[in-house]
């Protein structure tokens, strides 16, 4: 099934950056981000004819040649295991082999995977909940798709798809291949047949590998990115080569619904797709521009131009961070460069109103306070309002952050609130972040109603010294006391049992963030997080894992 979309254009600045300027450097960049928003970058020295890796200190890139045995390091592919340590498959132009490298504590561990001859070309490597690498790529003598693991102690090779000729010379196919390992630790791979033109797909089952067309209309399937949704479900972004348009399939469970992303120009080469929503890089080789696009419902795609200058944008390679914003690298033709760049994100929100409480007395008061977290990818600051209000307003304040760094969070205090003794008992408090240029403005407010009763009036001084909320699939703590204190987050099933501690610490300041999905032993279902402070269980709040 084929749909139309419809296209936006949206306006957010790009941090870009140059990575390695040494030599023409850049060509076939595979980008990994890891659980530390570091980025790590793959990709080929063509002056040299190396595999070359870099690193982003938090200051500096730190490049390091990883292998320069011939002329090696073409069709890169790069993924990061559970301990965000890099695996690299590549082709070895030299031996016409498909290799492989490893970083371990101790430096890069090099095998040969496949000794060919003419095989490793059209690369794509990601790896299992074991940290078990799998690799696709192209035999180019056989013009077959073929696949590769480690079983044991050594490398298994498997040809996927041979196109079906009664010869290797009658078929070409396993072009533009893109691999994923779904949470069984079952390999995907879109792929590319040249001799009809077709995109295709392949997945691994215990029954052995089931093998499907998913376009047929033209010449389609070039420069394939697969992500799957979930871990299991596959989507695809690829090259129209008939239109010279951009297209995307997805996978319903049934059929393959198939639309055009954007058919302004010749636009779609070196496409790279991660699953967020669906985030995509390409390049527009009309305007020789690097270019993104996302979309949340796959019927309105939003895109914007990255990068501009020169001719750039070819060899794209897509990451996301552990907040959901995206990190491109890519190839800048004009200056023979490796570049990256990152979408500068500016968001500030209140995550908990912590005072006054839900109830309050008449002829009493309360300081009102509320944790404001810093949700962008760059330090900022900005002004925070607080409101109470009742038919009218009653009472307001502003107040101004800090300049906070990336996932920072602080408790905002308002000057005091007094209730009046004779006016009235039911309120609503409101805070919100006033931030220029807001990349998300439908986050910015918190509201809680507060009902006032007759009673001793009273003083409030004393801070919460915590904000713990939880949403689908993760818990967030910030704890911020005057003295050190156990913190400890325990996770129950719905009977009560304890199934894990997901933190222990002594502490008097501290900002989590766990993902509940990443954990591997947890099935899907409602559970309950508690928190415990001095062994002293003081919140329990629910919370819906879903894998």
């Amino acid at each position: 099934m084929v749909t139309w979309m419809v296209l936006l254009l949206v306006g957010q600045a790009w941090d870009v950056q140059s990575v390695d300027t040494l030599g023409d450097v850049g060509p076939f960049a595979s980008l990994g981000i890891d659980k530390n928003n570091v980025p790590h970058i793959a990709y080929y020295d063509v002056t040299n004819q190396v595999l070359k890796y870099a690193v982003f200190t938090g200051s500096v890139w730190n490049i390091e040649v990883v292998d320069n045995d011939g002329d090696v390091g073409m069709f890169a592919s790069l993924a990061l295991d559970n301990n965000d340590m890099p695996h690299i498959s590549y082709f070895d132009a030299t031996a016409g082999a498909l290799k492989y490298a490893r970083k371990t504590p101790t430096g890069w561990e090099i095998a040969i995977v496949d000794p060919g001859p003419g095989v490793g070309l059209f690369t794509s490597i990601d790896v299992d909940a074991g940290d078990i690498p799998h690799i696709s790529y192209f035999d180019g003598v056989r013009g077959s798709l073929k696949y590769a693991t480690i079983l044991g102690d050594h490398w298994v090779t498997v040809e996927i798809d041979s196109g079906g000729g009664p010869t290797p010379a009658d078929t070409v196919v396993g072009l533009y291949t893109s691999l994923r390992v779904d949470t069984i630790g079952f390999p995907h791979i879109a792929y590319y047949d040249v001799t009809n033109g077709d995109l295709k797909y392949a997945k691994a089952t215990s029954g052995g590998w089931i093998i499907e067309k998913v376009d047929t209309l033209g010449d389609v399937g070039l420069c394939t990115a697969l992500d799957l949704r979930n871990r299991e479900i596959p989507y695809i972004a690829y090259y129209d080569a008939t239109n010279m348009d951009l297209k995307f399939a997805r996978w319903t469970g049934t059929e393959w619904i198939i639309n055009y992303v954007i058919q302004t120009g010749d636009v779609g080469w070196d496409v790279s797709h991660v699953i967020g929503s669906s985030h995509l890089s390409y390049y527009d080789a009309t305007n020789a521009d690097l270019e993104y696009a996302v979309t949340n419902d796959y019927l309105t795609w939003h895109y914007e131009w990255v990068d501009t200058t020169g001719d750039v944008g070819q060899f794209t390679s897509i990451k996301l961070s552990t907040l959901g914003y995206p990190h491109i690298a890519y190839y800048d033709v004009t200056n023979g460069d490796l570049k990256y760049a990152t979408k500068i994100i500016k968001d500030m929100l209140p995550t908990q109103i912590t005072s006054p409480p839900d109830t309050v007395y008449l002829d009493s008061t309360y300081i009102p306070r509320a944790w404001i977290f810093n949700k962008s990818n760059v330090a900022v600051s900005c002004s925070v309002r607080c409101e109470i209000s009742s038919v009218v307003p009653v009472y307001q304040d502003v107040k101004e952050t800090p300049t906070m760094a990336p996932e920072d969070s602080i408790l905002m205090e308002f000057m005091p609130w007094t209730v009046s003794a004779s006016g009235p008992t039911v309120f609503n408090m409101r805070v919100y972040t006033m931030l220029p240029d807001d990349s998300f403005p439908n986050n910015d407010t918190i509201t809680k109603n507060i009902q006032a009763l007759s009673g001793p009036g009273i003083v409030e001084s004393n801070p919460t010294p915590y904000t713990f909320s939880v949403h689908e699939n993760e818990v967030i703590l910030f704890f911020n006391a005057s003295s050190v204190q156990n913190v400890e987050l325990s996770l129950y099933d719905i009977s009560g049992k304890k199934v894990t501690t997901l933190l222990s610490e002594n502490t008097s300041t501290l900002k989590r963030r766990i993902s509940l999905k990443e954990n591997t032993s947890l099935a899907s279902g409602l559970y309950f997080v508690r928190l415990k402070i001095n062994g002293k269980g003081v919140e329990t709040k629910k919370v819906l894992i879903i894998k």
